[in-house]
């Protein structure tokens, strides 16, 4: 498995290419699809799970075949995989939201379940703060323990692992999402109903709290600072109307930005090259991508 840049995201490198493709949307295959590249699929997740999880995802890899190389953007999400090999090696990982663009590429099949959890949600279940985890992998068994997370790679069949994985969050809900959880998540709604373009002063007082308290909520509950999650759903945006063939000057302007100089400084940070290298012709993606 190759991943790079390494310094972006700290991981067992055996299982992030497979959590990376699976977890975060794809860009260019629907909830459900079949290929010679990969078998993917997601469902929504227990009623009782929705408020803190928004899909349960399930791929496999066809067997003897290498991966092609995947960049993968960020979007802000918490994910938590759960990936078995062949032989019946597997792991379970735990990763954080990322700042930054890396690719990643599998060297072995592998059958997968994965989490995508709602941002603001994943630390009331995980038990540490979201920002513990930002731009890092962490082994499930620091979190669930090594008999709890042992369990989660028994079943053979794929939806009895997310039946599993989904009992063991179950396990963990809390009671009622605090106070300052609800007001992240109030927060993160209209963050992304505007598609990153607001202006957080304003926002925290709409909400009625200072700016500096959003911040430290949003650190811990979110795994990063209100305005970079503002600017990570403003690109994402950006990304998806690039895909369907924009120019890039008008979507600078629709979507906030000042230029396209600026527009082009989101993406070399949060995805590693410029849009003209990126999509160097109208219409979808020219590489394989995620998170958009």
């Amino acid at each position: 498995m190759v991943l790079s840049p390494s310094e972006s995201l700290t991981a067992n490198s055996s299982s992030v290419f497979t959590l990376v493709r699976l977890v975060t949307k794809m860009s260019t295959l629907p909830r459900s699809c079949h290929n010679r590249t990969v078998s993917y699929w997601e469902r929504a997740p227990d009623p009782r799970l929705t408020a803190y999880v928004e899909r349960i995802s399930f791929s496999t890899d066809p067997a003897g075949e290498p991966s092609p190389p995947i960049r993968v953007i960020p979007d802000g999400r918490i994910d938590l995989l759960v990936s078995v090999d062949a032989q019946g090696d597997g792991r379970a990982d735990v990763f954080g939201v990322k700042t930054a663009a890396l690719w990643a590429q599998s060297e072995r099949p592998v059958a997968n379940v994965a989490v995508s959890f709602r941002p603001g949600a994943a630390a009331a279940l995980l038990g540490v703060p979201a920002d513990a985890v930002t731009d890092r992998a962490l082994d499930a068994r620091e979190l669930f323990g090594a008999s709890d997370t042992a369990r989660l790679l028994e079943p053979k069949d794929l939806e009895a692992r997310g039946k599993r994985l989904e009992a063991l969050l179950l396990a963990r809900l809390p009671a009622a999402p605090s106070n300052a959880a609800a007001a992240v998540r109030c927060a993160v709604s209209r963050i992304e109903a505007r598609a990153g373009q607001v202006r957080i002063a304003a926002l925290a007082k709409g909400l009625g709290i200072g700016e500096r308290r959003l911040e430290r909520a949003f650190r811990a509950h979110v795994g990063v600072s209100p305005k970079t999650f503002a600017r990570i759903a403003r690109f994402r945006a950006a990304w998806r109307a690039l895909e369907r063939g924009g120019r890039g000057v008008e979507i600078a302007l629709a979507h906030g930005y000042f230029d396209q100089p600026h527009l082009l400084r989101d993406f070399v940070a949060f995805a590693g090259d410029s849009p003209r290298r990126i999509f160097p012709s109208p219409g979808p993606a020219a590489e394989p991508s995620l998170g958009a």
